[in-house]
């Protein structure tokens, strides 16, 4: 059965000693046993208590499926299991990078995927948003020149992967709104990762356009270019990440 506490109300305010504190503090409600109830100091700290037990709780949850949340934020399967210290025996660059560039294979995904984790578990999972070229470009094809809640979620995150950009052959409205985008997260200050087979100077030619300069030099604000080198190791049916080989330089 509930036991439901039952108050009484005075006419004029009664002196009181809080049962949790001790102190006294004046009150027109007391149990009808005659024992007060918490003071508001105490009765405020109780709520927040109470509300960071239900926030550990539901980060708790969370934390026991940490693969299912990374999807849910856009991470491929195949990299939910993806750290520093399974792929890079806990070595990582110091800095964050914004662009990582080198052929097929060697890695570059495994990093921005340990990134992706680090910053999903540290800023939570709706802060971050992992999204192939090949689903934004979809998406903005399907848009017919209007807005799409992929573009504007990318443009929102604190922490985003554009992953394998290049694959597909950008109209001049493509190239505009990927230009816009990356330089709202500039003006903005927000993470960003790119992924790519591209050189630089190419990525910057085939997404700034007319303004691959003004591109170049806003890249080069929000990171380094990590360049890797290796040979592809998909094709060598190799099993999980190398540290040593496609390392970036």
């Amino acid at each position: 059965m509930i036991n439901l506490l039952r108050f009484s109300r005075h006419d004029e305010p009664v002196t009181v000693t809080c049962p949790e504190c001790g102190e006294e503090y004046q009150t027109r409600v007391t149990r009808e046993d005659g024992t007060a109830p918490r003071c508001r100091k105490c009765f405020q700290s109780a709520q927040r208590r109470s509300i960071r037990e239900w926030q550990r709780k539901i980060q708790d949850e969370r934390l026991k499926n940490i693969p299912h949340w990374l999807m849910e934020r856009g991470l491929p399967k195949r990299h939910c299991e993806a750290s520093f210290e399974i792929c890079f025996n806990g070595r990582r660059p110091q800095e964050l990078p914004c662009l990582l560039t080198g052929p097929a294979g060697t890695g570059k995904t495994t990093l921005a995927a340990c990134f992706f984790r680090e910053f999903a578990l540290t800023l939570g999972f709706e802060s971050v948003l992992f999204l192939k070229e090949t689903d934004l470009v979809q998406a903005l094809r399907d848009s017919e020149g209007g807005r799409t809640d992929i573009l504007e979620a990318a443009k929102r995150v604190h922490f985003l992967v554009l992953d394998d950009m290049g694959k597909a052959t950008p109209t001049p409205f493509i190239r505009e709104q990927i230009f816009h985008l990356l330089d709202h997260r500039h003006s903005e200050e927000l993470r960003t990762i790119i992924t790519t087979n591209l050189s630089l100077n190419d990525f910057c030619r085939t997404y700034g356009s007319n303004h691959a300069e003004a591109l170049l030099s806003r890249l080069s604000e929000m990171g380094k270019t990590l360049v890797f080198r290796g040979r592809d190791r998909r094709m060598a049916k190799t099993t999980g990440p190398e540290p040593r080989k496609g390392a970036p330089e």
